[in-house]
Protein backbone atom coordinates (compact mmCIF):
# COMPACT_ATOMS: atom_id res chain seq x y z
CA UNK A 1 0.00 0.00 0.00
CA UNK A 2 1.49 3.43 -0.77
CA UNK A 3 -0.02 5.68 1.74
CA UNK A 4 -0.12 4.48 5.22
CA UNK A 5 -3.62 3.84 6.32
CA UNK A 6 -2.77 4.29 9.83
CA UNK A 7 -1.22 7.41 9.15
CA UNK A 8 -4.44 8.61 7.35
CA UNK A 9 -6.63 7.54 9.92
CA UNK A 10 -4.93 9.54 12.78
CA UNK A 11 -5.26 12.77 10.53
CA UNK A 12 -8.96 11.69 9.71
CA UNK A 13 -9.63 12.89 13.73
CA UNK A 14 -8.71 16.81 12.44
CA UNK A 15 -9.60 15.90 9.06
CA UNK A 16 -10.18 19.66 7.53
CA UNK A 17 -12.62 20.50 10.94
CA UNK A 18 -11.58 24.35 9.80
CA UNK A 19 -14.16 25.00 6.91
CA UNK A 20 -12.81 28.21 5.00
CA UNK A 21 -14.82 31.36 5.92
CA UNK A 22 -15.29 34.76 4.06
CA UNK A 23 -14.02 36.90 7.04
CA UNK A 24 -10.49 35.17 6.64
CA UNK A 25 -7.63 36.73 5.25
CA UNK A 26 -7.51 35.71 1.33
CA UNK A 27 -4.08 33.88 2.36
CA UNK A 28 -5.68 32.13 5.54
CA UNK A 29 -8.55 31.01 3.10
CA UNK A 30 -6.31 29.39 0.71
CA UNK A 31 -4.00 27.44 3.39
CA UNK A 32 -7.59 25.85 4.88
CA UNK A 33 -8.78 25.07 0.90
CA UNK A 34 -4.99 23.85 0.19
CA UNK A 35 -5.16 21.54 3.26
CA UNK A 36 -8.67 20.00 2.33
CA UNK A 37 -6.97 19.40 -1.26
CA UNK A 38 -3.94 17.44 0.35
CA UNK A 39 -6.36 15.62 2.01
CA UNK A 40 -8.65 14.22 -0.13
CA UNK A 41 -5.55 13.35 -3.16
CA UNK A 42 -4.52 11.22 0.28
CA UNK A 43 -7.75 9.79 0.94
CA UNK A 44 -8.10 9.36 -3.21
CA UNK A 45 -4.39 7.08 -3.00
CA UNK A 46 -5.34 4.97 -0.14
CA UNK A 47 -8.52 4.19 -1.73
CA UNK A 48 -6.70 3.27 -5.12
CA UNK A 49 -4.28 1.60 -3.24
CA UNK A 50 -7.07 -0.93 -1.74
CA UNK A 51 -8.88 -1.23 -4.36
CA UNK A 52 -5.61 -2.48 -6.90
CA UNK A 53 -4.86 -5.15 -3.97
CA UNK A 54 -8.55 -6.42 -4.32
CA UNK A 55 -8.78 -6.37 -8.35
CA UNK A 56 -5.46 -8.17 -8.16
CA UNK A 57 -6.15 -10.70 -5.34
CA UNK A 58 -4.51 -9.69 -2.57
CA UNK A 59 -5.71 -9.62 0.77
CA UNK A 60 -7.33 -6.33 1.96
CA UNK A 61 -8.59 -4.67 5.67
CA UNK A 62 -12.50 -4.38 4.99
CA UNK A 63 -12.55 -1.93 7.95
CA UNK A 64 -9.87 0.33 6.74
CA UNK A 65 -11.47 0.12 3.39
CA UNK A 66 -14.79 0.79 4.08
CA UNK A 67 -13.55 3.73 6.63
CA UNK A 68 -11.86 5.45 3.39
CA UNK A 69 -15.03 5.00 1.51
CA UNK A 70 -16.55 7.32 4.34
CA UNK A 71 -14.07 9.64 4.50
CA UNK A 72 -14.21 10.40 1.02
CA UNK A 73 -17.78 10.97 0.99
CA UNK A 74 -17.68 13.13 3.89
CA UNK A 75 -14.98 15.34 2.04
CA UNK A 76 -17.46 15.23 -0.84
CA UNK A 77 -19.88 17.08 1.57
CA UNK A 78 -17.63 19.70 2.78
CA UNK A 79 -16.29 21.06 -0.68
CA UNK A 80 -18.49 23.41 -1.33
CA UNK A 81 -17.54 25.07 1.83
CA UNK A 82 -14.19 25.98 0.12
CA UNK A 83 -15.05 28.47 -2.42
CA UNK A 84 -11.48 29.08 -3.38
CA UNK A 85 -11.58 25.47 -5.06
CA UNK A 86 -13.05 27.24 -7.53
CA UNK A 87 -16.37 27.96 -9.30
CA UNK A 88 -19.35 26.02 -7.59
CA UNK A 89 -19.69 23.87 -10.49
CA UNK A 90 -16.17 22.95 -10.57
CA UNK A 91 -16.98 22.36 -6.82
CA UNK A 92 -19.74 20.22 -7.55
CA UNK A 93 -17.82 18.36 -10.29
CA UNK A 94 -15.39 17.40 -7.39
CA UNK A 95 -17.94 17.04 -5.07
CA UNK A 96 -19.64 14.09 -7.21
CA UNK A 97 -16.11 12.41 -8.15
CA UNK A 98 -15.14 11.88 -4.34
CA UNK A 99 -18.91 10.63 -3.89
CA UNK A 100 -18.52 8.55 -7.25
CA UNK A 101 -15.63 7.22 -5.50
CA UNK A 102 -16.87 6.05 -2.13
CA UNK A 103 -19.44 4.00 -3.99
CA UNK A 104 -18.99 0.26 -4.76
CA UNK A 105 -17.77 -0.07 -8.21
CA UNK A 106 -16.95 -3.88 -8.85
CA UNK A 107 -18.31 -3.57 -12.39
CA UNK A 108 -15.22 -1.33 -13.77
CA UNK A 109 -12.26 -2.95 -15.12
CA UNK A 110 -8.54 -2.03 -12.91
CA UNK A 111 -7.71 0.07 -15.76
CA UNK A 112 -10.90 1.88 -15.79
CA UNK A 113 -10.68 2.78 -12.52
CA UNK A 114 -7.48 3.71 -12.37
CA UNK A 115 -8.37 6.07 -14.59
CA UNK A 116 -11.02 7.30 -12.74
CA UNK A 117 -8.74 7.82 -9.55
CA UNK A 118 -5.92 9.98 -12.15
CA UNK A 119 -8.62 11.97 -13.20
CA UNK A 120 -9.74 12.83 -9.49
CA UNK A 121 -6.51 13.63 -8.56
CA UNK A 122 -5.97 15.66 -11.61
CA UNK A 123 -8.98 17.56 -10.76
CA UNK A 124 -7.56 18.10 -7.05
CA UNK A 125 -4.61 19.86 -8.26
CA UNK A 126 -6.27 22.67 -10.42
CA UNK A 127 -8.49 23.25 -7.56
CA UNK A 128 -5.38 23.30 -5.64
CA UNK A 129 -3.71 25.80 -7.79
CA UNK A 130 -7.21 27.83 -8.06
CA UNK A 131 -6.64 28.10 -4.16
CA UNK A 132 -3.13 29.28 -4.63
CA UNK A 133 -3.69 31.77 -7.29
CA UNK A 134 -7.15 33.22 -5.37
CA UNK A 135 -4.19 33.06 -2.24
CA UNK A 136 -2.34 35.69 -3.85
CA UNK A 137 -5.13 37.83 -5.95
CA UNK A 138 -3.60 41.57 -5.81
CA UNK A 139 0.29 40.83 -4.88
CA UNK A 140 2.52 41.96 -6.76
CA UNK A 141 4.57 38.40 -6.59
CA UNK A 142 6.24 36.91 -9.69
CA UNK A 143 4.17 33.52 -10.65
CA UNK A 144 6.75 32.71 -13.34
CA UNK A 145 8.54 30.01 -11.65
CA UNK A 146 5.49 29.01 -10.06
CA UNK A 147 3.76 28.65 -13.07
CA UNK A 148 6.35 26.73 -14.92
CA UNK A 149 6.41 24.08 -12.21
CA UNK A 150 2.80 23.09 -12.17
CA UNK A 151 3.14 23.12 -16.04
CA UNK A 152 5.28 20.49 -15.67
CA UNK A 153 3.53 18.89 -12.42
CA UNK A 154 1.04 18.09 -14.54
CA UNK A 155 2.84 16.47 -17.52
CA UNK A 156 4.47 14.56 -15.02
CA UNK A 157 0.98 13.51 -13.33
CA UNK A 158 -0.63 12.64 -16.73
CA UNK A 159 2.81 10.32 -18.04
CA UNK A 160 2.60 8.57 -14.34
CA UNK A 161 -1.28 7.70 -15.13
CA UNK A 162 -0.90 6.73 -18.61
CA UNK A 163 2.20 4.31 -17.29
CA UNK A 164 0.30 2.93 -14.36
CA UNK A 165 -2.77 2.08 -16.28
CA UNK A 166 -0.09 0.41 -19.53
CA UNK A 167 1.06 -1.81 -16.04
CA UNK A 168 -2.31 -2.41 -15.27
CA UNK A 169 -3.13 -4.01 -17.97
CA UNK A 170 0.35 -5.83 -17.56
CA UNK A 171 -0.94 -7.16 -14.13
CA UNK A 172 -4.45 -8.28 -15.73
CA UNK A 173 -3.71 -9.59 -19.32
CA UNK A 174 0.36 -10.14 -19.23
CA UNK A 175 2.50 -8.68 -21.36
CA UNK A 176 1.68 -8.23 -24.32
CA UNK A 177 2.97 -4.98 -25.77
CA UNK A 178 6.41 -4.49 -24.02
CA UNK A 179 7.58 -2.08 -26.68
CA UNK A 180 4.19 0.18 -25.24
CA UNK A 181 5.49 -0.48 -21.51
CA UNK A 182 9.10 0.69 -22.43
CA UNK A 183 7.53 3.69 -24.05
CA UNK A 184 5.26 5.05 -21.32
CA UNK A 185 7.99 4.24 -18.42
CA UNK A 186 10.35 6.32 -20.80
CA UNK A 187 7.84 8.99 -20.65
CA UNK A 188 7.09 9.31 -17.43
CA UNK A 189 11.03 9.39 -17.02
CA UNK A 190 11.75 11.90 -19.20
CA UNK A 191 9.01 14.14 -17.45
CA UNK A 192 9.82 13.55 -14.07
CA UNK A 193 13.43 14.68 -14.74
CA UNK A 194 12.73 17.75 -16.39
CA UNK A 195 10.22 18.26 -13.37
CA UNK A 196 13.57 17.43 -11.12
CA UNK A 197 16.12 19.68 -13.38
CA UNK A 198 13.87 22.73 -12.67
CA UNK A 199 15.91 23.49 -9.45
CA UNK A 200 13.36 24.08 -7.03
CA UNK A 201 14.29 24.95 -3.14
CA UNK A 202 13.06 22.44 -1.66
CA UNK A 203 13.98 19.50 0.86
CA UNK A 204 12.17 17.10 -0.91
CA UNK A 205 13.38 15.89 -4.54
CA UNK A 206 12.47 12.67 -6.91
CA UNK A 207 15.80 11.44 -6.84
CA UNK A 208 15.14 8.35 -5.63
CA UNK A 209 12.14 8.19 -7.68
CA UNK A 210 13.65 8.44 -10.58
CA UNK A 211 16.63 5.87 -9.89
CA UNK A 212 14.35 3.64 -9.08
CA UNK A 213 12.11 4.33 -12.28
CA UNK A 214 15.49 4.11 -14.32
CA UNK A 215 16.35 0.58 -12.84
CA UNK A 216 13.05 -0.78 -13.99
CA UNK A 217 13.34 0.22 -17.18
CA UNK A 218 16.94 -0.47 -17.53
CA UNK A 219 15.61 -4.26 -16.61
CA UNK A 220 12.51 -3.79 -19.61
CA UNK A 221 14.71 -2.97 -22.08
CA UNK A 222 16.95 -5.58 -21.42
CA UNK A 223 14.46 -7.75 -21.70
CA UNK A 224 14.91 -9.13 -18.16
CA UNK A 225 11.85 -10.09 -16.11
CA UNK A 226 10.49 -7.57 -13.85
CA UNK A 227 6.87 -8.74 -12.22
CA UNK A 228 4.27 -5.94 -12.88
CA UNK A 229 3.71 -5.76 -9.06
CA UNK A 230 6.75 -4.30 -8.54
CA UNK A 231 6.57 -1.71 -11.76
CA UNK A 232 3.01 -0.61 -9.96
CA UNK A 233 4.61 0.26 -6.50
CA UNK A 234 7.32 2.49 -8.54
CA UNK A 235 4.33 4.42 -9.69
CA UNK A 236 2.83 5.00 -6.19
CA UNK A 237 6.91 5.61 -4.64
CA UNK A 238 6.83 8.74 -7.65
CA UNK A 239 3.59 9.71 -6.92
CA UNK A 240 3.93 9.98 -3.24
CA UNK A 241 7.47 11.98 -3.78
CA UNK A 242 5.53 14.21 -6.56
CA UNK A 243 2.87 15.22 -4.08
CA UNK A 244 5.47 16.11 -1.18
CA UNK A 245 7.74 18.32 -3.88
CA UNK A 246 4.44 19.98 -4.87
CA UNK A 247 3.68 20.37 -1.12
CA UNK A 248 7.08 22.18 -0.68
CA UNK A 249 6.26 23.90 -3.79
CA UNK A 250 2.71 25.75 -2.89
CA UNK A 251 4.53 26.88 1.04
CA UNK A 252 7.25 28.05 -0.68
CA UNK A 253 4.94 30.17 -3.12
CA UNK A 254 2.65 31.34 0.02
CA UNK A 255 5.49 32.13 2.30
CA UNK A 256 7.12 34.05 -0.52
CA UNK A 257 3.59 36.15 -0.84
CA UNK A 258 3.30 36.31 3.65
CA UNK A 259 7.43 37.51 3.82
CA UNK A 260 6.32 40.11 0.88
CA UNK A 261 3.08 41.34 2.68
CA UNK A 262 5.21 42.01 6.43
CA UNK A 263 7.56 43.78 4.74
CA UNK A 264 5.19 46.28 3.07
CA UNK A 265 3.47 47.04 6.30
CA UNK A 266 6.83 47.93 8.20
CA UNK A 267 7.56 51.49 8.55
CA UNK A 268 10.02 52.95 6.02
Amino acid sequence: MDISSNMLLINRAGLTNAISSPFESPITQGKLAIKFVFDAIDAVRLHRSFVYEEMTGEEIDHEAFSEIKSTLFSLSNKVSSYSYLGSRPERHILSMRLEALSQNSEEQSLSKQLVVHGQTIRLLFFCCDCAVLRSLKGQELSMTRYNEQWQTLMDTVDALTQYRICISSVVQNGLRNPKLLVGRASNLLNKAKRFQDQGFNSQYTLNEAIARLSDSMHDLTKGNSISAPLLYLDTSFMSFELIKVYKQIVRDQLNRCKTQQESAKMPA
